[in-house]
């Protein structure tokens, strides 16, 4: 887990991302990784749509927030891990 929340950290970074971006992107992936208690490369897109559904009804997060959370993995899966079937769906 700790190698993809750097990489993207660090990705986000030298694209000059903004620093609230950065941190809130990271804070999703590291939450996934945390709910999914597996590592992020088997997570299934299930496993995906389970998190946004815990952070909506367990935690009650806002709308922003979950958004930037799913935006954060869309990154993850997008730029470092590089799985399509996660970001198309």
């Amino acid at each position: 887990m700790a190698k993809h929340v750097e990489n993207t950290r660090n990705r986000l970074v030298a694209s000059n991302r903004a620093k609230s971006t950065v941190d809130g992107y990271t804070y999703g992936v590291k939450q996934l990784a945390l709910f999914c208690n597996r590592p992020l490369e088997s997570i299934e897109i299930e496993n995906v749509y389970a998190f946004l559904v815990y952070l909506k009804e367990e935690r009650g997060l806002s709308r922003d927030t979950m958004r930037i959370s799913a935006c954060g993995i869309k990154y993850l899966y997008n730029h470092i891990i590089k799985r399509d079937e996660m970001v198309n769906d």
